[in-house]
């Protein structure tokens, strides 16, 4: 038999005959390495038209880094604890820098969350807080999965601030130089990271967008994805013939999205006494996705009629059941 000619790899030779391509370049061939861009791994929230606005139905994209900001009482926080949640239930670990000093463990036990997997931070710097996060991220392979929560860019202070000198744009200026050097540490890793912010009003602007953010613009570009939410309708409840407002409805909308299509919108009810409810969602997207009909005070699934907090009781018991109905009728 003839024997089978075998292809030379093709190589690019330097002046002094050395080849371009080795172990000691920087260069190699893509068929034989991994970009730093490439996922590795992605932690589902439990939610799939959630996913689907994150990440074409993947979950949260480890290894990244993610924005979420609007104005006050717009569920930033919340949202951050909801993913906390979805990492702790996965046996993984929660970094929470707290520069608002607003972290209330009361409220914090509303979620599903281990408070011996959760390492809390209230740093007096952005500087110290940058330093903690690279600490962290040294051991972050034995404590995987994981989240670093920074809440929020707009309460940070920085060294030169605290100590009353002045300085042109700080905040700024640090996150661009630490955030070059965050990124790359994160890439690879199995968890991710949130950057919390709020918007501020462009006084006498004429621009379409009359509002800002703190923090320049570096954290605008090293964001894979980010997040604008804000306060669409009051959930109200009445009780002995008053009636009171026990929490929000919040559209969420992906102003910048690298792992899916920009632009995307999605809706969250929010409580003030449950937060970012699993059940209550998941429910509020069946009915947001036309999975389910709200008719009167029911809710008509199929052929199956539900009183609400009925069929709450039955997701939380059941939540597999509904995921499969979602992702079928999606």
């Amino acid at each position: 038999m003839a024997k089978k000619k075998v292809k030379k790899k093709s190589t690019i030779k330097k002046p002094d005959g050395s080849e371009l391509v080795g172990e000691k370049s920087i260069f190699s061939l893509l068929s034989q390495s991994d970009p730093l861009s490439e996922v590795k791994s992605w932690i589902k929230t439990g939610l799939p038209l959630l996913d689907t606005f994150l990440s074409n139905g993947r979950g949260v994209p480890c290894g990244k880094l993610m924005e979420v900001y609007g104005e006050f009482s717009s569920g930033k926080t919340a949202f951050c604890h909801f993913l906390m949640e979805r990492v702790s239930q996965a046996g993984g670990w929660i970094v929470f820098f707290d520069f608002e000093n607003s972290l209330d463990k009361e409220h914090i036990r509303c979620y599903n969350i281990r408070e011996d997997r959760f390492l809390y931070a209230a740093p007096d710097s952005l500087e110290k807080a940058f330093e903690g996060m690279y600490d962290f991220l040294e051991v972050a392979d034995e404590y995987s999965p994981f989240i670093i929560v920074l809440d929020s860019v707009a309460a940070a202070v920085s060294e030169k601030e605290k100590d009353l000198k002045d300085s042109v744009a700080p905040i700024a200026r640090i996150m661009s130089t630490n955030l070059r050097k965050f990124i790359i540490r994160l890439s690879g890793k199995n968890g991710f990271s949130i950057f919390t912010n709020q918007t501020r009003t462009k006084i006498g602007s004429l621009a379409f967008d009359k509002t800002s953010r703190p923090g320049g613009k570096a954290l605008d570009f090293y964001s894979d994805i980010i997040i604008h939410t804000k306060t669409i309708e009051s959930i109200k409840k009445t009780t002995d013939k008053k009636e009171y407002v026990i929490g929000y409805v919040l559209k969420m909308e992906t102003k910048k999205n690298r792992k899916a299509f920009p632009r995307q919108k999605i809706e969250f009810m929010l409580s003030f006494t449950n937060g970012f409810n699993y059940a209550e969602n998941m429910l509020h997207h069946l009915i947001y996705s036309g999975a389910a009909k709200k008719r009167g005070g029911l809710i008509h699934i199929g052929n199956e009629k539900y009183k609400p907090n009925n069929l709450i009781d039955k997701i939380r018991s059941n939540p597999e059941e509904f995921t499969k109905l979602l992702k079928k009728d999606k």
